[in-house]
């Protein structure tokens, strides 16, 4: 979800007559990992873009760093992974200086469902916020509702960052990424067969998302980037073919992509 403008600017706005403006180009990709480690081979160059373009800020948010087990999710952080992940885009980058922001846990009230990672900072005039989520498949008024929970909840620390805004909306940019989960109002079949065919413009009429931002019923006064792509879930593991696609799982554990 593209960025969002604050009106609370009060603070800001009154260092603009002496603080310079710049220019900054993000790079800023979500990626369900399925709980898999990368391998040690893995190129990200295609994903990074490097060869064409490259960004001043990067933003990863990763979905499912671990597998989604309860073991996984009442333990502390496996850093392994993390660090894994973490040297692959250091040496993608080939950059000596790279900060990562840890997923806060706090202060959600949806901890069985969403996972979010927060990252704030600020650069010359701007404060910047990032929210990264990964929801559970569910139907897309809770989904809605947890969007709500998630702006009006999300608090940072105030001793941590004394001169930028508490709130996610009172940020001058908010960027929103993630597995949000809406799903798309078809018949799994369908679904295939018309990305099959390339009918973007099908699918899209029916996704639960665009519905909603239609109707304004969640995300308001947010704008989203033309969709150009393929719904990409769900894959078989390392393919480009929807799970299922092989005719051999059962037809109540297919996944409909989305």
């Amino acid at each position: 979800m593209a960025a969002m403008q604050s009106s609370n600017q009060a603070y800001f706005s009154s260092r603009e007559s002496f603080i310079a403006q710049e220019t900054f180009k993000l790079f800023v990709s979500s990626w369900n990992v399925g709980g898999i480690p990368p391998p040690d081979n893995l190129n990200l160059d295609e994903l990074l873009n490097i060869e064409n373009s490259m960004a001043d800020i990067y933003v990863f948010g990763f979905q499912e760093i671990v597998p989604l087990n309860v073991g996984n999710i009442l333990v502390p952080e496996n850093t392994n992974i993390s660090m894994k992940w973490n040297t692959l885009i250091r040496a993608a980058l080939n950059r000596r200086t790279v900060t990562e922001d840890r997923p806060q846990k706090e202060d959600v009230g949806e901890m069985q469902r969403i996972h979010p990672l927060r990252t704030q900072n600020s650069i010359n005039s701007t404060s910047p916020d990032f929210q990264c989520v990964a929801w559970e498949i569910r139907h897309e008024k809770e989904r809605n509702t947890d969007t709500v929970n998630i702006l009006e909840r999300t608090q940072f620390p105030a001793e941590a960052f004394q001169h930028l805004p508490r709130k996610i909306l009172d940020h001058d940019q908010v960027i929103w990424l993630g597995g949000l989960n809406y799903r798309i109002y078809l018949p799994g079949a369908q679904i295939r067969s018309l990305v099959k065919g390339k009918e973007c413009r099908i699918l899209l009429e029916n996704d639960q998302l665009k519905v909603e931002l239609t109707k304004g019923r969640v995300f308001e006064g947010w704008h989203e980037k033309e969709i150009d792509f393929a719904p990409t879930y769900k894959y078989d593991q390392n393919s480009d073919d929807y799970c299922g696609s092989d005719h051999k799982m059962k037809a109540r554990r297919m996944k409909a992509p989305a």
